[in-house]
């Protein structure tokens, strides 16, 4: 969370929500005019890399699907309508990062088989039903998750590129994962900042039963998604994001966005 999305959870419902549905309006952006499809060149990739991403973004589309799936029964749930807007503008968002993934995908050589872990992970999301617990899953748990791997990969972009031997002519991912990190993950940044304040707007309101059942779910939500990425180790791996680095960033993060939530009572 930035130091003005913290500012942002001090500002009464309204007031916090303008300002991310301005942010949303603002940072916009368009399949066909902001991605340099050709600077890409995926379909050019060396084989073995494509065959090492397949399985990563496969599973990387399967979330972004099952997000957009899990907003539009939000968005049926959540009658207040300062929340629904950005609800609204946050389905464009998932609506483009779908489309966007499968483009990737396909390039790639088309979608993979997902890690049985990964895929019970993504079905425990898809059981939802409250909207308390679909925020927590999808905007907290998941986009957080997703925001760090986007970050992660361009890492990853710029050591390889300041460290790699480029051979001339041959496409490298670095121009992917940056754009990935730039635009696909500066929507997700939006998208947990939502969710830390929805939830921090509701916990009060909630009685002890709902929080303890709240407080339940994320433990085994964090489970499922930690077997899942214990699954995808070797994908990792071999993509050079470190499997164990990235699941205890995921970990930290999604403590301090609790936190800020209201579900995890802070130090001191």
């Amino acid at each position: 969370m930035t130091a003005s999305e913290a500012r942002e959870a001090s500002d009464s419902a309204p007031t916090w929500i303008q300002r991310l549905c301005n942010r949303s309006v603002v940072e916009q952006w368009s399949i066909a005019d902001d991605i340099p499809w050709n600077d890409f060149r995926i379909t050019e990739y060396h084989t073995i890399i494509k065959r090492t991403m397949a399985p990563l973004y496969s599973a990387i589309l399967r979330g972004e699907k099952v997000a957009l799936r899990l907003l539009l029964e939000a968005s049926e749930k959540i009658s207040d309508e300062s929340f629904g807007r950005f609800i609204r503008l946050q389905v464009v968002d998932e609506e483009r990062h779908v489309e966007f993934f499968s483009r990737v995908v396909e390039e790639l050589g088309g979608s993979t088989g997902i890690a049985s872990a990964m895929n019970a992970f993504f079905d425990d999301l898809l059981a939802l039903r409250s909207p308390e617990a679909i925020v927590l899953g999808s905007q907290i748990i998941l986009e957080g998750f997703a925001k760090c791997l986007f970050e992660e990969g361009a890492h990853l972009a710029k050591k390889v590129a300041a460290t790699r031997v480029r051979v001339a002519g041959r496409p490298e991912p670095a121009h992917l994962l940056t754009a990935i990190s730039n635009l696909v993950g500066r929507d997700e940044s939006r998208h947990v900042a939502f969710g830390v304040l929805y939830l921090r707007a509701r916990w009060p309101s909630l009685s002890v039963s709902e929080r303890t059942q709240l407080t339940g779910l994320r433990e085994s939500l964090n489970a499922s998604l930690s077997r899942g990425l214990e699954a995808m180790k070797p994908e990792m791996t071999r993509l050079g994001v470190p499997p164990e680095a990235l699941i205890e960033r995921v970990t930290h993060l999604q403590n301090a966005h609790c936190k800020a939530a209201g579900m995890i009572e802070r130090e001191g």
